[in-house]
This record gives C-alpha cells, sequence and structure tokens, in this order.
C-alpha cells in the first residue's frame, strides 16, 4: 500500500512538473509571438504611414499643378472680359481640392488611429501574461513594505535630543527653497539630517510621505538583502506639524549636477575632485539604470530622478536620493498595479513625462521618461523643457504661474528633443524611445533598456 501510495506521489509530482514546464513553455511561446505580431505591426504601420503620405502629397502636387494650369490658359484666353468668372471657377476648384484633401486627411487619420488601436490591444495582451507572473512575485516580496512604518511623530523638536539621541548642527552644508541639510550625530552614528519645513513642499509629497517613508525603508530593506548599495541608508524619519527630518548615513553633498555644469562647483567652493568623461558617464548611468530596474523589480518608482538628486559615494558610485517621491505601484491587498494620481505643474515636476499633468498615469513608466531626460541633460548639458521655462520666467512671471500658465502650451508640455547630439548610436536609439512623448506603453522597461549596447558591462565597479 505504501509502496502505491508514494508510486502515486511520484507520477503526482512528474504530471505538476510537466504541466509547469508545458505552462512555462506556452508563455514563452506567446510572449515570441506576441513580439513579433508587434514588430510587424508596428512595421506595417510605419510603411503605410510614409506611403499614405507620399501618396497625398503627389496627388496634392498634380492637383495643385492641374489646377495652375488651367487658371493660366483660361487667364490668357479670357483675361480682358472673364475675369470675374475665371476668380469664381478658381476659387470653386480650390474649395473641391480643399474637401478632396480633408477627406483623404481624415481617412488616413481614421486608418492611423485603428492600427494603433489594435497595437496597443496587442500590447494589452502581451502584458497581462507579463503582469500576472510579476504579482505572484510581489505579493511575496511586498509582504514587509506593508508592515513598515511610516514617519515618527513628534511634538517637539526637542524631543529629537532628549528621546532619540539626535542631534545636529545648525550650519546647513547645503539647502533650499524648502530644506536644509545639517551635519549631526544619531546614538554617536555620524549622520546627515535633511530638514523639510512643511508648509513650503506641494500637497502632494506631504500626503505622500508616509507612503514614501515606508517605501524607503522597504527598498533600505531589500537593498541589505540583496547587497546592493544603491540608496543612502535610513536611519530614521521624524516629523512634527511644521517639520520633517530624515536622518541618514553620512555622505557628500556633490550631486551629479555639480559634475555636468563645473561652475556650480566653483559657486559652492567644493574640493572632492570627481572627473566627469564619457567612460565615468557611462559607468554612472549604467549604474543609475541597474538601480531603477532594483526599484522596478519591486513595484516601486522613484518619481524623482533629476540629476541633482544623484550623488557619489568615496569610490565616485552613484546613489540615489531625493526619495520623498516613492510610490510603490502594486496595491497588495487588491492584487494590482496601480496609478500614481496626477501631479500639479510646478517646477518640483518639470522633470515628469506630459501624461503626469493630465490625470493618473504609470509611475514605471514616467521613471522612463524622466531617466531619459536625465541622459539627455548629462550628454549634451541643456534641458529642452528648462530653458523654456526659464525663457518664460524672465518675462516677469513667477515660477508657479510661469509653470502653471506655459505647461499646456505644446513646445512645453511636449519639448522638443534634438537627439542628432547624441553621437552614440545605440544610445540615441534607446534614448528615442525612452523619451516618447504622445505613447507611454512605446517607451522600454529598465530591463530592456539595459540590454542595449551602451548599457553593457556598466554596473558598479
Amino acid at each position: 500500500m505504501e509502496e502505491q501510495i508514494e508510486r502515486l506521489r511520484r507520477n503526482y509530482n512528474e504530471d505538476v512538473h510537466k504541466l509547469k514546464k508545458q505552462f512555462e513553455e506556452e508563455c514563452r511561446l506567446l510572449d515570441e509571438h506576441m513580439e513579433k505580431e508587434i514588430t510587424m505591426e508596428r512595421n506595417y504601420m510605419e510603411n503605410c504611414n510614409e506611403i499614405e503620405i507620399g501618396k497625398l502629397k503627389e496627388e496634392m502636387e498634380n492637383k495643385i499643378e492641374t489646377l495652375n494650369k488651367n487658371r493660366y490658359q483660361s487667364i490668357e484666353k479670357n483675361e480682358a472680359d472673364n475675369s470675374q468668372e475665371i476668380n469664381a471657377a478658381m476659387e470653386k476648384n480650390r474649395e473641391h481640392i480643399e474637401k478632396e484633401l480633408a477627406r483623404d486627411r481624415e481617412s488616413f487619420e481614421i486608418e492611423c488611429r485603428e492600427r494603433r488601436q489594435r497595437f496597443e490591444e496587442q500590447m494589452k495582451l502581451l502584458l497581462v501574461v507579463t503582469d500576472q507572473r510579476r504579482i505572484e512575485y510581489l505579493k511575496v516580496e511586498n509582504v514587509p513594505f506593508v508592515k513598515a512604518n511610516g514617519t515618527i511623530k513628534i511634538t517637539d523638536e526637542s524631543l529629537l535630543d532628549s528621546r532619540y539621541r539626535l542631534k545636529f548642527t545648525r550650519n546647513a552644508i547645503r539647502s533650499a527653497q524648502s530644506w536644509a541639510m545639517y551635519r549631526g550625530q544619531y546614538q554617536d552614528k555620524p549622520i546627515i539630517c535633511r530638514v523639510v519645513v512643511i508648509s513650503k513642499i506641494p500637497n502632494e509629497i506631504r500626503a505622500n510621505m508616509d507612503h514614501s517613508t515606508k517605501c524607503y525603508r522597504y527598498l533600505c530593506e531589500k537593498q541589505r538583502q540583496a547587497d546592493h548599495s544603491y540608496f543612502v541608508d535610513l536611519y530614521e524619519i521624524f516629523s512634527t506639524e511644521q517639520k520633517i527630518y530624515i536622518v541618514t548615513n553620512e555622505y557628500s553633498s556633490k550631486t551629479m549636477l555639480d559634475v555636468i555644469q563645473p561652475q556650480r562647483l566653483r559657486s559652492r567652493s567644493m574640493t572632492t575632485k570627481i572627473t566627469y568623461n564619457e567612460d565615468n558617464l557611462k559607468r554612472w548611468l549604467g549604474q543609475i539604470c541597474d538601480a531603477l530596474n532594483f526599484m522596478h523589480t519591486l513595484a516601486v518608482a522613484h518619481l524623482n530622478l533629476r540629476l541633482d538628486n544623484i550623488i557619489f559615494d568615496e569610490h565616485q558610485n552613484i546613489r540615489l536620493v531625493g526619495l520623498s517621491h516613492l510610490f510603490c505601484y502594486f496595491n497588495l491587498d487588491q492584487e494590482k498595479f496601480v496609478k500614481a494620481p496626477r501631479v500639479s505643474p510646478t517646477n518640483v515636476y518639470d522633470h515628469l513625462p506630459p501624461e503626469c499633468f493630465d490625470g493618473d498615469f504609470d509611475a514605471c513608466r514616467a521613471d522612463v521618461w524622466s531617466f531619459g531626460l536625465l541622459i539627455y541633460e548629462a550628454h549634451t548639458r541643456s534641458n529642452p523643457r528648462k530653458q523654456l521655462l526659464t525663457i518664460s520666467r524672465e518675462k516677469g512671471r513667477s515660477q508657479t504661474r510661469s509653470m502653471k500658465k506655459v505647461i499646456d502650451r505644446q513646445n512645453v508640455k511636449f519639448p522638443p528633443f534634438d537627439f542628432d547630439k547624441i553621437h552614440n548610436q545605440s544610445l540615441r536609439q534607446v534614448l528615442e524611445l525612452m523619451l516618447s512623448n504622445y505613447n507611454p506603453f512605446a517607451r522600454p522597461n529598465f530591463e530592456r533598456i539595459q540590454s542595449y549596447e551602451y548599457f553593457h558591462h556598466q554596473s558598479q565597479q
């Protein structure tokens, strides 16, 4: 009897193993099939677009040429006594041509919309299969996030010293409009304390503070488990009604923006030497890509990716800071991916893609666009959106009003990029996809970005 049971158990395990392999093979074949279909559809759309545009252009040129011939022939014959009749005929012909062009253009746009819709439906089918696998993974991995604590609420700043043994100097090593950084000690350890004035930060960041704190704790825990060093280690976050105190281990205040723009270093009297060259930049961008891929694997988006939120350790490897915007886009209770809420059009969010100002958006795809903008700025030392906003402010408007007023202008909401300035062909190819303004689904994820030649072997050394 026991031998029969054991045999049945082995048969059952073998069947389970076969079914699992069969399911994985079917998923792989489906992925390959969908990828081929999507590639064929994209190529077909591009070819159709070029053909249709060429046809329309040729038809329009022929009609204009015919119209001109008829017009000049009529004018030569009847210039003296039939000018009014000729003008009427010309106007009628022009209206007829315009109607035909409008009709052709409308048909062309309808066909493009239909093809785009079919493409997006195919993408959704592919994403459903991929998402289900990630959901099963995140149902296990995101448990520590749910259990993580938010900020520690205190009634008075004096409790930082008396109760928590946190002391910091009053000489800021760096500051901005809403925050300042100080050196200090936390339970006899050297630390950096970032003090944020709550009244001076956007409402979205205030409302997200507990959530972003949980994300920060969760990432630090996962970072220790994976033996990575992508983020500055967090000791604690305290908050009163007026201020937030973010306590981390000690780090240099020099940012990637300081390195890209040397004049900032001179103005801030920094002595630490970090060499800016093509090899180092390539290595730093590879490390940022690795860090973001690590975050997205855990369904956490940065949403504050900009050059001044990238710092360096003693080995000139990067660390991500500015983590007050962190957003976990997987809801463990509902077992589904969720979108981030719309953000207000202020300069705090000038690094985010256009869709973030219109409504709820995919946080993971927003990070891809922001990373693309960071790469573009690092290579060209120019930021098209910031330049346009600077021009607007110089005309006498305040920063907040300026951003709100011009954010809906096409050239600001959808900033123009000159990709010819990117000399590396592999980087230019992926950058054009990352900075896709109109279709977030066209942006590659970070795992795919890592597959491009430019990002090969650029991890932390």
